[in-house]
């Protein structure tokens, strides 16, 4: 699991490639992660503009328009 600094490392570097975007697709490899209906998840993502990109602890926590929200954890092996 990666140290705070490289966590922060990380949402910097996503902050400047992916602030201000429009989602226009998404790709799932993993359903089994969506704690919510997945249809919905799914479907509610494109058109959607990533407004904020910030970390709360080793969490990479992602805004969305329309109150929506990403949050991304660290697997073990640091892979996110």
């Amino acid at each position: 699991m990666p140290e705070l600094p490289e966590v922060e490392t990380i949402v910097q570097g996503l902050k400047e490639k992916i602030a201000g975007q429009r989602i226009s697709r998404v790709t799932l490899n993993l359903p089994k992660i969506v704690r919510s209906d997945l249809k919905e998840f799914l479907s509610s993502l494109p058109g959607q503009v990533i407004e904020r990109v910030w970390r709360r602890g080793k969490f990479i926590i992602i805004d969305l328009s329309r109150d929506h929200s990403l949050i991304v954890p660290f697997l073990f092996s640091g892979l996110i």
